[in-house]
């Protein structure tokens, strides 16, 4: 229930939720503050230790500033704590809230769009999410945060220490030299190693679906001498990326202990021509350890960071895109259905699968589509639902252009069953309200007795709270798979409902209570039926007979089944 509260506040942010926001953002920069003003006692102390106390040989001194030391570190290291869960928790919603937009725009985009790309090209984008939440809940978050204490930090060396204060500039500038030089191979190598494992993916997938195919053509054994290749490939990618990686760390090691080493070797000639102390040397020593030691968690983190970016990115510009293609006035569907000289290709090459099919359906008419396999139905119905660009004619919904109208908001206000029941992994009541999302437990249960399913049912020992596995499959018969679909079908209450042959697996009852529901919704609502069954066309008030893509007959029931 928390995370559904969280899931919505990422949907619909209110006046409470950006005013939390608010507070997390103003409480992250009192913290960094307040953190980089304590972490200054440490090289304060250090200074105070080696100019006077080992001077004047104060013992008791020397254990009043060695408290105050260690008081200071252990409060660095709770506000540091403080900070890095606060910091943890506003990255997590930032990568809930591009998670659920990128999911957004994936459901957004054109279906047949969603269909050219391949399945490994949006997992790889929904996986790239977790180096954008690594990113935004680790090490670089706090460097980001510490980068103008930083600038100070060095504008203060610059100008009390004077040479010492390059150090840290140098480091940093050295940092961002090499991630720029390095950053074409590590890139190179991460590429390669990904390749790598969606091929070994792709492969042991194929392996698990056709494990019957490869034992009857006897090619088990060469199939796994592939399946090793592929995996020992990318066992050596990853062996590389691991290389790789570490000769980052090791580079980032480097500079700073460079950095270090160059700060000492300026300092030490300062205190030998007396420009300096020890004690100061020290305290800028550690202060430039503090400069540098952010940016080399950028540095580790650069290819991370460079992800997350471009994932960001894309998010924005997918965003974009369906904001300019979403403009248009949303319109309330009455149900209304008009078709001129509609030629549909159901692929880019494929010979037309409609033909110059006109109609006209006006709303609250029961209209049977029959014919032979492949004569244009369920294209017909999908293109009405905007599933298909027709080539040429017009499709009109209620007098307005189908292509005028905003996709997804028709589309909800559409009712479809497709040929292929598809129920999805959840309970009866879940898949039911994805259709029919204000559907409450009264309605569920009365829409079920409308399509023939009477609780208790001995495949629904939970009633609607009846977990399906994946596909709807288990105990749940094809009948009653088909009887949850129209169910939630009917507790949507669309005006305009594109049925193809859901009546093809249902039992006698089932088939009883659809065609009462065809009564029922006669007046209420526009249907669109493919059938051949002739006891469903009598319940309709027409049929539109297709034969090659083209409408061969168009009349009232008894006039085309009495010829």
């Amino acid at each position: 229930a928390r995370m559904a509260r969280l899931a919505r506040a990422l949907r619909t942010p209110g006046p409470e939720v950006s005013h939390t926001r608010r507070r997390s953002l103003f409480s992250l920069v009192a913290l960094t503050v307040l953190i980089n003003f304590v972490a200054l006692v440490a090289p304060l102390t250090a200074l105070a230790v080696f100019d006077y106390v080992v001077r004047d040989g104060a013992p008791l001194t020397l254990a009043c500033l060695g408290a105050t030391g260690g008081l200071a570190i252990v409060y660095e290291l709770n506000l540091r704590r403080r900070r890095g869960e606060l910091a943890a928790d506003v990255g997590v919603r930032i990568a809930a809230f591009l998670s659920t937009r990128l999911f957004g725009a994936l459901m957004a985009r054109d279906v047949r769009d969603n269909a050219a790309l391949a399945p490994s090209l949006e997992l790889a984008r929904f996986r790239a999410l977790r180096q954008v939440r690594s990113v935004l809940t680790g090490p670089v978050v706090t460097a980001c945060l510490d980068a103008p204490f930083t600038v100070a930090l060095t504008i203060l060396l610059l100008v009390f220490c004077g040479p010492l204060g390059l150090a840290p500039i140098g480091a940093i500038a050295v940092h961002a030299l090499t991630a720029h030089l390095l950053r074409p191979f590590a890139r190179r190598t991460a590429q390669h190693g990904a390749r790598a494992r969606e091929r070994l993916r792709v492969a042991l997938a194929e392996s698990a679906a056709k494990r019957g195919t490869l034992d009857e053509i006897g090619m088990c054994a060469p199939w796994a001498a592939r399946i090793e290749v592929l995996a020992v490939e990318s066992a050596v990618r990853r062996g590389r990326e691991s290389v790789a990686d570490a000769a980052l760390d090791a580079t980032a090691h480097a500079i700073t202990a460079l950095a270090v080493i160059a700060a000492l070797w300026m300092g030490a000639n300062r205190v030998m021509s007396g420009a300096m102390s020890v004690g100061a040397v020290i305290a800028a020593t550690m202060i430039i350890w503090r400069c540098v030691t952010p940016m080399e968690a950028v540095f580790r983190s650069w290819t991370q960071v460079r992800t997350a970016m471009t994932t960001a990115r894309d998010v924005r510009r997918q965003r974009t895109q369906i904001a300019r293609a979403t403009h248009l006035a949303a319109h309330v569907l009455v149900g209304g259905v008009s078709a001129r000289g509609l030629v549909v290709r159901p692929a880019p090459g494929a010979p037309p699968a409609l033909r110059g099919v006109s109609f006209d359906v006006v709303e609250g008419e029961i209209v049977a589509i029959c014919g032979a396999a492949g004569s244009g139905k369920s294209t017909l119905l999908a293109t009405i639902l905007g599933l298909h660009t027709p080539e040429s004619g017009t499709l009109a919904i209620d007098g307005r252009d189908l292509r005028g109208l905003e996709a997804s908001a028709y589309r909800t206000q559409v009712a479809y069953a497709p040929q292929r029941t598809t129920l999805f992994h959840g309970t009866v009541a879940q898949n039911i309200r994805l259709v029919a999302p204000g559907a409450d437990d009264v309605a569920m249960i009365a829409a079920l007795a409308r399509v023939g399913v009477s609780l208790p049912h001995p495949q629904l020992r939970d009633g609607v709270e009846t977990r399906l596995k994946s596909g709807g499959g288990g105990d749940v018969d094809e009948s009653l798979r088909v009887k949850i679909m129209l169910a939630g079908l009917y507790a949507k209450n669309a005006r305009l409902l594109l049925l193809d042959d859901p009546g093809a697996f249902l039992d006698r009852d089932g088939d009883r209570a659809f065609l009462k529901m065809l009564h029922d919704l006669r007046g209420r609502a526009t249907v669109l039926l493919v059938t051949n069954r002739p006891s469903h066309m009598r319940v309709c008030d027409r049929i539109i007979r297709l034969e090659h893509g083209m409408v061969m007959s168009d009349g009232a029931t008894a006039r085309v089944l009495g010829a």
